[in-house]
């Protein structure tokens, strides 16, 4: 199974009263949306106040990694 990067983050949540992991809403590089736990650490914020996922998570399609488009 292929390992995507995020593209978008659509909601992130606590998980219960573990303060140090989050439920994280998220939609992958090949467009798949996926919901997963992931440690809060690995959720960043820019200053602009985007927030995004920090890693790779398999593709639950199991579609392949494509290069980057250049245009």
């Amino acid at each position: 199974m292929a390992s995507q990067a995020v593209r978008r983050v659509f909601e992130l949540r606590p998980r219960g009263d573990d303060r140090s992991r989050v439920v994280a809403s998220l939609e992958l590089q090949c467009g798949c949306p996926l919901t997963v736990e992931v440690a809060e650490d690995r959720v960043v914020e820019r200053p602009d106040g985007e927030r995004f996922v920090v890693g790779k998570f398999p593709c639950p399609a199991g579609h392949p990694v494509r290069a980057p488009s250049n245009g």
